[in-house]
């Protein structure tokens, strides 16, 4: 239960409203608000949809537009949005898209998985098929991890290019490549050597540290760090996330910064070594770049053989670690000083041998900042972030017929076309097809369409957008697949 939630006050010292925010055209219901915006919240739902909501600083919101998933399956398949990532600027937003069918052993199998890319600015997406997973974006471009570190190329046609970065281990993105961590044996079998680097597309490394990493399990590979958004500073996670309990004590974390000497700045762990406190969700609020991150605890036992997962979400300020919220499992903040926490707790995942986790959302997301706090009561997210760009918003009806549209069509779906009422995002090929409906056929080349022809299976009517640029940036760590999620292996792997 989050009894103290709806009056935590989730405030940092220092943090001031910037008058260089972009305002948002909120339309006429909203006129007579005295409140500002405070940005565009994208959130991935309880369902595993993608949603966009307008954020006023009193906690007023547009109602949610579902912008994802792109991805159209049939019965019994069902498709779930993960791993959101979203660019230092707020104008490029991606995601991971899983495809799942029944399973009687494990409940569901993933099948196969695409990453999408959407334009904030004009609603264009762009979905591949892929078998990575989103890590960060690099100016406008996105980077994946996997089996290889690649950044996504959209001309002449969406495609990935491997990085040169020397059989290293991704841990985030910078404007001018990754931040990676090379690993290399000592010879002793109870100790390694990491080193934590920038790497430039160009192949460039530039060395921020050299860890000496032993028993004690606080390595710096195999987890997902960030950057600030203003690109100054960075901040490293060293732990173990293995089977998610992980191994040895709670996480330390260091920062860096990103330009000069890259002056280290060691910051501890929070709360006890033995809660074994592991990163989810790290974030930098307003101008000062505080860093805010969600952690989640080790499982301990209870009563009758229970266990329990603890998430909070603390922030480090004034050289000191600050609790700022129990019960939570995300959080975003962006530059101008709002943070949105999300109540929650750690669900037990069936079927998972291993003891694994879910995040699951129990009560409306809160917003902190320059107009206090409030509920956002059309806002439950596994996965937060700040984004800018244009807001799609329906029309009343969605019955007419869409008139040719040439790109990415949003749409409000008809009796009929899935979920009626739905706001749904479709690539539209130059013969009016619906590219996403067809992604499966072989041969299909995902491309945009170049004349006006109607596209084939699609009622509804076009949507309009309002237009809104916010700077923030966020990066949640690639979730395991679960015990629960095993793939399909009777079928070819997704090209890259």
């Amino acid at each position: 239960m989050i009894s103290s939630m709806r009056s935590l006050r989730l405030l940092v010292p220092g943090l001031l409203f910037s008058t260089s925010s972009v305002f948002l055209s909120f339309g006429p219901a909203w006129a007579a608000s005295t409140a500002v915006p405070a940005g565009h919240l994208a959130f991935i739902t309880p369902r595993g949809a993608l949603d966009v909501v307008a954020v006023l600083s009193d906690g007023t919101t547009t109602d949610p537009v579902q912008i994802a998933p792109v991805t159209t399956v049939a019965a019994p398949l069902n498709v779930v949005v993960t791993d959101l990532v979203v660019s230092a600027d707020g104008s490029w937003l991606a995601w991971a898209e899983e495809v799942f069918k029944p399973d009687p052993t494990y409940g569901k199998v993933e099948v196969r998985q695409r990453i999408a890319v959407r334009n904030m600015t004009t609603g264009a997406t762009t979905a591949i098929n892929s078998d990575a997973a989103p890590l960060g974006f690099s100016g406008s471009q996105l980077v994946v991890e996997g089996a290889r570190t690649a950044r996504l190329v959209t001309n002449p046609s969406p495609h990935f290019v491997s990085l040169h970065e020397g059989n290293a281990f991704p841990v985030a993105t910078y404007a001018g490549g990754v931040v990676d961590v090379r690993s290399k044996s000592t010879g002793r079998g109870d100790l390694d050597t990491e080193q934590l680097r920038l790497t430039s597309f160009s192949g460039h490394h530039t060395v921020l540290h050299t860890y000496q990493v032993g028993l004690d399990y606080r390595a710096v590979t195999a987890n997902i760090d960030a950057v600030s958004p203003d690109g100054k500073e960075l901040l490293v996670e060293r732990g173990n996330h293995q089977d998610f309990d992980g191994l040895g004590p709670s996480s330390l974390f260091d920062e860096y910064a990103m330009s000069g000497g890259h002056e280290r700045r060691e910051l501890g762990e929070y709360g006890t070594k033995a809660a074994k406190w592991r990163l989810v969700d790290a974030t930098f609020v307003g101008t000062q770049d505080t860093p805010w991150m969600a952690l989640h605890s080790g499982y301990t036992k209870v009563a009758n053989n229970d266990v329990v997962v603890r998430g909070v979400v603390v922030s480090f300020t004034g050289g000191r670690w600050k609790l700022q919220a129990r019960d939570a499992i995300a959080v975003a903040g962006n530059p101008d000083g709002y943070v949105v926490v999300q109540p929650g707790t750690w669900r037990e995942v069936k079927n998972a041998p291993d003891g694994e986790y879910d995040a699951v959302p129990s009560a409306p997301a809160v917003l902190d900042g320059p107009g206090g706090t409030h509920d956002l009561t059309s806002v439950e997210g596994s996965q937060l972030a700040w984004v800018g760009g244009a807001l799609p918003t329906a029309t009343p009806s969605a019955h007419a017929a869409v008139a040719g549209v040439v790109g990415s069509l949003a749409y409000v779906a008809a009796a009929g076309q899935g979920a009626a009422g739905q706001v749904d995002v479709v690539q539209v090929g130059a013969d009016g097809l619906d590219l996403d409906a067809a992604a499966d056929r072989p041969g299909v080349h995902r491309s945009w369409a170049a004349d006006h022809q109607q596209p084939d299976g699609l009622l509804g009517r076009q949507v309009a957008g309002m237009a809104g640029v916010l700077a923030a940036h966020r990066l949640h760590r690639r979730r395991p697949r679960r015990h629960d999620e095993r793939r399909d292996d009777s079928r070819p792997e997704g090209r890259w």
